[in-house]
């Protein structure tokens, strides 16, 4: 493992430059800010954000088909076909913290994505 700055791990994490095992850059990602998981912005050949360049023709038809018919085993077969061909290496994207909070206090669920805590939503 070699540590060096954040912008030296985020340029060399480009398509062209693969010199790389694994690159942990420890900014995480979440689907924000389209919350549904089709991985079109992501997953998709020549997507923009498709900072990896990963590209399988199957995986584009099921992205696209995620996008243009209901129901949920057009997602449930996406997902299974990805989860044969990972795209990346999942990581957390940030360190998880029990909360307690007493059982008359409402407002503190669902735990915020981002970590955040947010003491405006609670009641009793």
């Amino acid at each position: 493992m070699t540590a060096t700055t954040f912008n030296n791990v985020l340029g060399q994490a480009v398509p062209t430059n693969h010199t790389w095992d694994l690159n942990n850059w420890g900014g995480g990602w979440i689907y924000a800010p389209d919350y549904y998981p089709t991985g079109e912005l992501i997953f998709s050949s020549g997507a923009g954000s498709n900072s990896g360049a990963y590209s399988n023709k199957t995986i584009d038809q099921l992205i696209d088909d995620t996008t243009t018919q209901s129901g949920v085993q057009v997602m449930q077969t996406y997902e299974d076909a990805l989860a044969k061909d990972l795209p990346v290496v999942w990581q957390p994207t940030f360190a998880s913290a029990l909360t307690e909070t007493a059982t008359a206090l409402k407002g503190t669920q669902p735990v915020n994505p981002f970590g955040f805590i947010t003491p405006e939503n609670w009641h009793y």
